[in-house]
């Protein structure tokens, strides 16, 4: 999520997010396209984790994708167009804790 995009009044979240919610039915096709979506984020996460040299990549995929959900959501619900800035600090947090770890 880049910060300029969460701070458009054009924002309206993750399209991903969105479309979950308005489907209910857990066999419905478009929530397991909803969910595999979400599955490859975190599987690109856990390879850049991995190249990084992190010490439990598969970890810090999980800890950095809840992280981009949260911001995303806090960023749709509430407005607050400071969401990516402060998710990018956490984030850096995280990972330099990952690394050293490594």
């Amino acid at each position: 999520m880049r910060a300029t995009r969460c701070r458009s009044d054009k924002f309206y979240g993750c399209m991903f997010i969105n479309a979950i919610g308005e489907y209910s039915d857990p066999d419905s096709p478009i929530r397991e396209v909803c969910k595999e979506f979400k599955r490859l984020m975190r599987g690109y996460l856990r390879e850049l984790a991995d190249a990084a040299g992190a010490s439990d990549p598969a970890a810090l995929a999980d800890e950095l994708a809840l992280l981009l959900e949260g911001a995303t959501v806090t960023a749709q619900v509430s407005g607050d167009r400071r969401a990516a800035q402060t998710a990018k600090r956490i984030a850096r947090s995280i990972i330099d804790e990952a690394l050293e770890a490594g």
